[in-house]
C-alpha cells in the first residue's frame, strides 16, 4: 500500500521493515518508526502533524520517485529482461 499512497503524493509513515524502508527512504520520501515501538510511531505522527511543509515535501518526493522508478513503463523492460534471461 505505501506505493499507492506515495503515487498520490501522500506523506507516508512506515515501520522499520527493510522492504518498506527501501521504498520510503527515511527522511527523504517518508518517515519511519521502529517496528513495535508505539512511542516512536507517535513521535513520527507528531512530526507530520506539526509540520505541513514536511508532509508536502516528502509527499512530492515520494510521488516523483514512484513515477520515475515504479511506473510500469519503467518496470516492464526490467521484468521482460529477467523473464527472457530465465527462459534462456
Amino acid at each position: 500500500k505505501p506505493l499507492e499512497a506515495m503515487a498520490m503524493g501522500t506523506a507516508s509513515i512506515v515501520s522499520s521493515v527493510a522492504a518498506l524502508t527501501e521504498i520510503v527512504e527515511p527522511e527523504s520520501r517518508g518517515l519511519v518508526f521502529d517496528a513495535g515501538d508505539d512511542a516512536d510511531l507517535a513521535r513520527q505522527l507528531g512530526r507530520y502533524l506539526d509540520d505541513p511543509g514536511l508532509r508536502a515535501t516528502m509527499g512530492r518526493r515520494a510521488r516523483t520517485w514512484v513515477l520515475s522508478e515504479r511506473d510500469w513503463q519503467h518496470i516492464t523492460p526490467i521484468v521482460d529482461r529477467a523473464y527472457r534471461r530465465l527462459m534462456g
